[in-house]
């Protein structure tokens, strides 16, 4: 019988590991096939991200919270956002309004809640008004849209509201709301948005 020398032993060592391996590799792969997808998943939130500009929108939410990682009271509106002519949603964007760090929220003179509140309103609060967020739910208004200023992934949000087109004391509303984007103006009657509007603003963010 031939005796192998010590250089062929090697060879066919190292062979017999690298059979080893392949064969536990396959044993590996076949056993976390149904694990590796999951394991290699990062999910993240995503934001609508839309053109900045001036649009028509439809305040569909409100509600006032404290923010646990500022550590204060912030009022967060959200608007459903029309493309021209309210053919189409677009996207549905918020706007936060900071009401202080007490231990209550609380609309400061200066801060931009009061400001906002008085111009949804109509006119400034009496005595006993408690500047409800009701006020600002179920309106359509003209918004600027703009980006985050902070943050890897930018993101779009109401920068400002321009103007309120329904709702609010008489003198203010108005039976026409006007599209403005880009160079173009149209101008709508309010009952052409559809019946199901009313609907979604009910529904949660």
């Amino acid at each position: 019988m031939a005796i192998s020398s010590p250089g062929d032993q090697g060879a066919i060592h190292q062979e017999i590991i690298r059979t080893m391996r392949s064969s536990d590799a396959r044993v590996h792969a076949s056993k976390t096939a149904g694990h590796r997808t999951q394991e290699e998943v990062v999910d993240w939130k995503e934001y609508p991200s839309i053109p900045s500009g001036e649009y028509a929108a439809y305040c569909a939410w409100g509600r006032k919270y404290r923010d646990p990682a500022f550590r204060r009271w912030t009022c967060l509106l959200r608007f459903d956002v029309f493309r021209d002519g309210f053919t189409e949603v677009i996207a549905r964007l918020p706007m936060w309004l900071s009401l202080g760090n007490g231990e209550r929220p609380r609309a400061s003179r200066r801060g931009k809640y009061l400001q906002e509140w008085v111009r949804a309103n109509g006119s400034p609060p009496v005595r006993a008004d408690r500047l409800s967020t009701k006020v600002f739910v179920h309106r359509i208004c003209q918004v600027e849209i703009g980006d985050t200023l902070h943050g890897p992934v930018p993101y779009s949000i109401v920068k400002k509201i321009l103007a309120w087109d329904t709702g609010g004391n008489s003198r203010n509303s108005v039976s026409n709301v006007t599209q403005s984007r880009g160079k173009g103006t149209k101008k709508r009657d309010i009952n052409d948005l559809p019946q199901t509007l009313a609907c979604r603003g009910a529904s949660p963010p």
